[in-house]
């Protein structure tokens, strides 16, 4: 369980006119109120026609979002650029934000980095965010870590979760300073004690490895449980997983089921492959050969060489599904193209026998090295006769005898009678 990507993001939110209210107003656009917000225009408009850095700022947001008049990006660059230019750092910040995003201007992250500087350097924490990013990144300034590092810090020292965060992931990373699993964690305990889902997340797999705390299963699940009930999917997931174990939790199969379902239904192959293991086998749930065929399924079409294996099995038994030696081959050809070396050796066993494919020895072959080499000794023993015989491979006394020799110190019983009677 590694821990997640920093997940950088720029802020790239508009602080909307309605979220100040200008003289007791709101977002509303009813007839009754059309007056109301003609009056307002006009007095915002003569403040900032007066020089008014607030009116300025809050006549170019007006524009930008054509709330109560007509919007006009030109028209909202030239207000937040004059109140920017004043020194206003909430309309450098937005200004940075719109060459951020290309907002009425060209896109230019040199000039982005420039406005969110000027802003930064006057204790605007979204701003200072946003310089940290650039600067990780390296977007329209020199990357540097170390100076990522030093604008998080600032922004993170006013309790901004995200620049938290992002403190505590390069501190775990080593980027821009000596990797430190102490200060990662502190970094990360305030951003997850403030709510944030990734925060908590990722402390959860720290507890959980035990990387610069001491290991807990219990404090991992009580993260992993903090960020699952916000609905993080892969959280869900592992709260699943711990109580299906019992890790951290007491077990019980019919917590894991719910949350297995809760990640399954947002799309997580893990938890889908993991609801069909429980169709499957009946652990908490009435067995359901066809519901396990449903989640394996899904599974199976996200990727999951675990999930395609056993939908092979189930095809290749007609266990939930009509039985059907093409469809299990399908899916045996997936994961084993994956490097799974169960279906690799079943692909080996149909292509010898000729099940849902032409028969063929060679592709037999193929198959059996694939898992031989991976230590399969039910593969090395199959693999060993075929070079006894001498199918699909020149003959080969010796090496047979090598792969029944390999098998058999791996435990696989057919492989050790044929070795004691050499």
């Amino acid at each position: 369980m590694n821990i997640v990507k920093s997940r950088l993001r720029i802020l790239l939110f508009m602080i909307l006119l309605c979220s100040y209210g200008i003289l007791g107003t709101s977002c509303s656009t009813n007839n009754s109120t059309d007056t109301i917000a003609t009056n307002t225009y006009q007095i915002t408009l003569n403040k900032a026609e007066q020089g008014d850095v607030e009116a300025q700022y809050e006549l170019g947001k007006m524009y930008f979002t054509g709330s109560d008049i007509n919007q006009s990006y030109s028209k909202a660059i030239k207000w937040i650029t004059k109140a920017a230019e004043q020194g206003y750092a909430p309309a450098q910040y937005q200004l940075g934000v719109m060459f951020d995003r290309g907002d009425g201007v060209a896109e230019s992250d040199k000039e982005a980095v420039k406005w969110y500087y000027k802003a930064a350097c006057q204790n605007y924490v979204m701003a200072q965010y946003n310089l940290g990013v650039m600067y990780e990144r390296g977007y329209g300034i020199k990357k540097s870590y170390n100076e990522a590092v030093k604008w998080y810090y600032k922004a993170a020292n006013q309790d901004f979760a995200l620049a938290q965060f992002n403190l505590g992931v390069m501190y775990y990373q080593g980027n821009g300073d000596t990797q430190s699993y102490n200060k990662a964690v502190k970094w990360l305990t305030k951003a997850a004690e403030q709510g944030y889902v990734p925060a908590q997340f990722n402390l959860g797999g720290m507890y959980y490895r035990g990387d610069g705390v001491t290991q807990s299963y219990k404090k991992a699940f009580n993260w992993f449980n903090k960020s699952a009930s916000q609905g993080d999917t892969e959280s869900q997931y592992f709260v699943g997983l711990m109580y299906f174990y019992g890790t951290g939790t007491d077990q019980s199969y019919k917590n894991a089921f719910n949350w297995f379902i809760k990640s399954a239904n947002q799309g997580s192959a893990l938890a889908q492959y993991n609801l069909g293991v429980m169709y499957h086998q009946g652990q908490g749930v009435p067995k359901a050969y066809n519901k396990a065929a449903k989640w394996y399924k899904k599974s199976a079409n996200q990727g999951s060489a675990l999930a395609q294996y056993n939908l092979g099995i189930m095809y290749h038994q007609g266990q939930g599904v009509p039985k059907s030696y093409n469809e299990a081959v399908k899916w045996f050809i997936k994961a084993g193209n994956q490097g799974h070396v169960k279906s690799q050796l079943y692909l080996g066993l149909l292509y010898e026998k000729g099940e849902g494919v032409s028969q063929s020895d060679n592709q037999a072959v193929k198959w059996y090295t694939k898992a031989a080499n991976q230590g399969d000794a039910e593969a090395q023993y199959f693999l060993g006769w075929l070079y006894f015989d001498g199918k699909g491979v020149t003959k080969n006394i010796k090496k047979a005898n090598e792969l029944f020799k390999e098998s058999c110190n791996s435990g696989y019983q057919n492989s050790c009678r044929l070795v004691k009677l050499k």
